[in-house]
Parts: C-alpha cells; sequence; structure tokens
C-alpha cells in the first residue's frame, strides 16, 4: 500500500559492494578480469584488486540486486578457499506529514567456502538468494511514530562439495 511502498523503495535503493577474498592462491591482479552479465548482456567491469600474503581480494559494486558475475582466471593456479562479503550502508528515512519513520538496516554479510586438502574447482559456481525482512511497529500512543525497519537476508543457494577437488582431480 501506499505507507509501505517508501520501504520497498528504500529496500531497492541500497547499493551492495561484493568482496570475494580467494584465499592461499598466487593468483594476481591482473590474472583475473571480472564481467558482469545483465539481462544477457556481458561486459568486463571495475572492481579493486588487491593481493596481499597469498589473498587476493577483489571488490566490485554491484549495479544492481539481479546480477551475474564471472572471474575469469588467465592461469589455472590453485586456490585453498574463498570467503564472499557483501555490504551494503543503513539508509533511512522518514515521511514527517505521516509520522512515519523508514530505515533499512546495514548489510555486513560473510561466507567462508573451503574443504580442507582439497582445491577450488576449475569452474565454480554459487548463487545467493536475497530476501526482504520487514518490520512494522505502531505506536500505542494515537498521535505516536509508525516504524518501518527492513533488512536483507542472504541465502546460499551452493553446496560447497560442488565447489572443490581433491589435488588428483585438479591435476587431471
Amino acid at each position: 500500500n501506499e505507507e509501505e511502498q517508501p520501504m520497498f523503495d528504500l529496500l531497492d535503493q541500497q547499493q551492495f559492494i561484493l568482496t570475494i577474498d580467494f584465499i592461499n592462491t598466487q593468483q594476481t591482479c591482473d590474472d583475473v578480469e571480472v564481467t558482469q552479465t545483465i539481462h544477457a548482456y556481458s561486459k568486463a567491469i571495475s572492481s579493486n584488486c588487491s593481493y596481499n600474503r597469498s589473498i587476493l581480494t577483489i571488490s566490485t559494486v554491484l549495479q544492481s540486486h539481479t546480477i551475474d558475475l564471472n572471474y575469469d582466471f588467465t592461469y589455472a593456479r590453485s586456490i585453498g578457499g574463498f570467503r564472499v562479503r557483501f555490504y551494503g550502508q543503513q539508509l533511512e528515512s522518514r515521511n514527517s506529514s505521516s509520522n512515519i519513520h523508514y530505515l533499512v538496516r546495514e548489510l555486513n554479510f560473510i561466507q567462508p567456502f573451503l574443504n580442507n586438502n582439497q582445491t577450488m574447482a576449475y569452474d565454480p559456481n554459487i548463487e545467493f538468494e536475497l530476501i526482504r525482512v520487514i518490520n512494522q511497529t505502531d505506536s500505542l500512543d494515537d498521535n505516536g511514530e509508525t516504524d518501518y525497519n527492513a533488512l536483507w537476508s542472504l541465502i546460499s543457494l551452493t553446496s560447497t562439495s560442488d565447489l572443490f577437488l581433491t589435488y588428483d582431480n585438479y591435476m587431471y
């Protein structure tokens, strides 16, 4: 309804930064290209990249909440595991005429992916689903403020066993 729509608009406005740490690898920033696919159109995108102590970190500002990113490595060098982080800043707005407060909480989601004594597969695919969680709190006072609080909840739809190979499988 009209009162709830600003909450959904605020959720849609929250911009995410995706950071992936490729752990225990000799891959460097020169070895990777990040491509983005939106509605079947692919293009290389800019990202921030750093390499420190066998960890390759790549951060990308996501252009949409529905997106497909590919990390294409030039060389077949092993990667021991990786860590995925989604970050979005808190957003807030207020409708003083109707005494309504809207708040989208900060998103700070981190999930590691690793298997002992295995290395990342050649073409792993990870998928996350974003779920909106919204709470409405009405004041007990007739003239009180109505609060809408929301956050994104992420669910990984990926099985870790599909992402990694043993040394023997990796080499052949």
